[in-house]
């Protein structure tokens, strides 16, 4: 059986308590699968889908609501931001590490050796905000990796 290649690192996971936006972290994503997502154009009605989803995740577990949790970047699979969109909670892809990957003209590059990309928590101050981000950009990725076309 093969491992199903690493997509995500948690990293610098630091709880600083009482403080708000006391949940510090950063999720590095795989580079190549970003590149693809980027590369792979999906419609409204699927962006709409994504969100659909990422809705039912904020009302399970946050008892909340949000509409469209998942910004996406233009046409493309690339969600570069998941946001719970009640006080500026989010975790967002570094534009840096976009830009340099839209600065690649060969779109058939997209998807070889390219450096992982950060996702950055922002005012994240409960265990339950920062589980929520986290399944957001999960679901997101495990949805996307069905839509991608297979590697060559």
């Amino acid at each position: 059986m093969v491992n199903p290649p690493v997509l995500f690192s948690l990293e610098n996971f630091r709880p600083n308590f009482p403080n708000r936006g006391a949940y510090t972290f950063c999720i590095n994503v795989d580079g190549s699968f970003i590149g693809r997502c980027m590369a792979h154009k999906i419609t409204r009605a699927e962006q709409q889908g994504f969100n659909k989803i990422g809705s039912k995740i904020i009302r399970d577990v946050l008892r909340d609501r949000m509409l469209s949790p998942y910004l996406f970047e233009e046409d493309s699979l690339l969600v570069t931001q998941c946001s719970l969109g009640r006080d500026g909670e989010w975790l967002s892809a570094d534009r840096n590490h976009l830009d340099r990957l839209e600065a690649v003209k060969d779109r058939r590059e997209l998807g070889k050796n390219i450096p992982s990309v950060e996702y950055n928590g922002h005012n994240i101050d409960t265990p339950a905000q920062a589980y929520a981000l986290l399944s957001l950009l999960t679901t997101w990725a495990e949805y996307a990796q069905v839509l991608l076309p297979e590697q060559s």
